[in-house]
């Protein structure tokens, strides 16, 4: 395994350009939720500064910019805990806010899809463009001595993240909708006390090209991987847009013992776009309705594909995943301003069933502003996505406009998937290690 770069080197590197201007940032090694203070001392007392934060890696096709305009206080300081920003990129009083409201530039990707070191650069400006001071510093999506490694093996494929010391470690598996293997958020897992396996499970070398017909044996192969590798019982999964469905479908094939809590954010309680099948089990494709046009979004080139599905309402029981069988616990979140699915009528659409049979150990959590999205704490809330069902040169959007509400909306759901896991998972831990 090759060692994370840790926490450490959240740092500053500063340039003196304007007076005795000097910038603090703390604390030193932040957790990955955790917010950092960032305040300019010596600044020109009494006057407005633009404040530009850029987040740039070429190799990865990223490049995030934010542009914030700040008054500075009598005594020449700038505390972005305490000082409201006056836009453009948000408003008020939010110490994160340079980073979670950055906007994708042109040529980038539309999304942070890294776990690696994130250097964020920030230059101050005076209301004529002179700059006044540069800085930078470095945060990563995951907390200092976590291991990662690739996996290919038995026909796995996908990243794991150990975080280091004797454990024993609660175990998860990752499921996105994403074709890579983005693994940010299994990465901020990881930094929590967590095993976590980001798995992919199409468009990868010896894996499918599609989802059109996924078997959960393999992913039963995954938690076998984790139970045997590491001594763990009770895994969880946590499972985003496709992985919904799919973390769902494990928790209602797969026993206890293997699956023990599933958390899923922004899907489906059927087999989206394709087939699930688990030995002589199929749960029917849930696909697009044929008679849906997409509908202009409220940023430019963007296509809003909400309502694409077919109804739930007109699909039989063969297209729906039996959840009320399921012995898992199970949290689904849902966003209230997801435009790619209909999550919120999906997830409580579960609630009523498992209610309706008597599964008690349903949660539900509603988030108002969150979009589709879920990235790793303080990463910019990405609006809009390419997608291979949305016409060539545009891409789709996912809700969120507003991106403070989204951003906490998405660190709140952050914070309740790990204390859920926490709880779930943990007390398995001493029935393993005891017997």
């Amino acid at each position: 395994m090759r060692r994370l770069l840790s926490n450490k080197f959240t740092s500053t590197i500063s340039r003196q350009l304007h007076s005795d201007v000097v910038v603090a940032i703390s604390p030193p090694y932040p957790a990955v939720d955790q917010t950092m203070d960032i305040r300019f001392h010596n600044l020109p007392a009494l006057t407005t500064v633009r404040l530009e934060t850029r987040l740039a890696i070429p190799q990865r096709k990223t490049d995030f910019i934010s542009q914030c305009h700040f008054k500075v206080d009598s005594h020449g300081t700038l505390d972005l805990s305490t000082t409201s920003c006056d836009g453009p990129s948000y408003e008020g009083v939010d110490p994160m806010g340079i980073l979670w409201s950055m906007d994708p530039q042109p040529g980038s990707l539309t999304r942070l899809y890294t776990t690696g070191p994130l250097q964020y650069a920030l230059n101050v400006f005076n209301t004529t463009n002179q700059k006044l001071f540069s800085t930078s510093f470095v945060r990563t999506t995951h907390g200092p001595d976590v291991l990662s490694r690739e996996v290919r093996q038995d026909g796995l494929v996908g990243r794991l993240f150990v975080p280091s010391g004797a454990g024993p470690f609660p175990a998860v598996i990752k499921i996105a909708g994403t074709p890579g293997i983005k693994d940010d958020l299994a990465a901020a897992l990881a930094s929590k006390g967590f095993i976590v396996l980001a798995l992919a499970y199409y468009k990868h070398e010896g894996l499918p090209e599609d989802y059109s017909s996924v078997r959960i044996e393999y992913f039963e192969k995954a938690v076998d991987f984790l139970q045997t590798k590491f001594r763990t019982k009770g895994v969880g999964v946590l499972g985003c847009s496709k992985g919904c469905d799919l973390a769902l479908s494990m928790a209602a094939l797969l026993p206890r013992e293997k699956v023990t809590a599933v958390a899923t954010v922004n899907g489906g309680i059927t087999s989206l776009g394709g087939s699930t099948s688990f030995r002589d089990i199929t749960i029917k494709p849930h696909m697009f309705r044929k008679d849906f046009t997409p509908k202009p979004g409220p940023i430019k080139g963007v296509l809003n594909m909400l309502g694409a599905m077919i109804p739930l309402a007109e699909l039989s029981n063969d297209y729906r995943i039996p959840l009320e069988s399921s012995e898992a616990d199970i949290l689904m979140v849902a966003g209230e301003d997801d435009h790619q699915f209909e999550s919120l009528l999906w997830a409580e659409a579960a609630r009523q069933n498992c209610e309706k049979f008597g599964k008690n150990n349903f949660t539900l959590l509603t988030l108002p502003g969150m979009g589709h999205a879920l990235d790793a704490p303080f990463s910019p809330v990405a609006l809009h996505v390419p997608n291979p069902f949305i016409p060539r040169g545009a891409t789709m959007y996912m809700g969120g406009l507003d991106k403070k509400m989204a951003y906490r909306a998405q660190l709140k759901a952050f914070k309740t998937i790990v204390e859920f896991f926490n709880i779930k998972l943990t007390p398995y831990l001493d029935v393993w290690t005891t017997s």
